[in-house]
């Protein structure tokens, strides 16, 4: 494996991507540190991740939980873009794969630009998905006079969603496959 291979960035990237993806997707109640939003109530806190939320216990996991009128099962159910979008991370990232182990590697560069397509769009939507809920959730405890703060999920769903979409845009604009890296570098003095 070289290191001057190009494909070892976007590599690199689609894997941290999809790292933080998986994080995203374990975060309270199975990660507690890692959460969309916590809020400050008058019986305690309680923090909401993907598969649920944690006050004094925790609530199954699982999607579709709700808490008071605030995060309904609706809402909360869409989260399940977030699994996707580290699935599909997962599969672009084992489809450069071959491609920085051997000389040059033949994957089709549509299959890779679809693929980059829908782990980026994928990833964005859930990002939005996420925001959306804390932010609704956070302006219905808000007017019940509670406080909240929002977690780290939402930001590491945000640099994945941005790692994605570089590496889509790179894929398919073909600046990984231009002719311009398989040439030899000219001189003229």
């Amino acid at each position: 494996m070289a290191f001057y291979n190009h494909f070892v960035l976007l590599f690199g990237a689609t894997l941290t991507a999809f790292i933080l993806l998986i994080l995203v997707t374990l975060s309270t109640p199975l990660i507690k540190s890692l959460y969309f939003l916590e809020v400050t109530l008058s019986s305690g806190t309680v923090k909401f991740g993907v598969l649920g939320y944690c006050e004094k216990t925790c609530s199954a996991t699982g999607f579709g939980y709700h808490f008071g009128t605030e995060i309904t099962t609706t809402v909360s159910t869409t989260l399940v873009l977030f699994p996707a979008a580290a699935g599909l991370s997962l599969l672009l990232a084992l489809a450069f794969f071959p491609l920085i182990c051997g000389p040059r590697a033949y994957i089709p560069h549509v299959i890779l630009s679809l693929l980059s397509l829908f782990a980026s769009a994928c990833s964005i939507a859930a990002f939005i998905v996420g925001v959306y809920l804390a932010a609704s959730a956070e302006s219905g405890f808000k007017t019940a006079g509670d406080t909240t703060s929002f977690g780290a999920a939402v930001w590491m769903s945000l640099v994945s969603a941005v790692l994605l979409t570089l590496v889509g845009v790179n894929v398919a604009l073909g600046t990984c496959f231009g002719n311009r890296l398989g040439r030899k570098p000219t001189y003229d003095l």
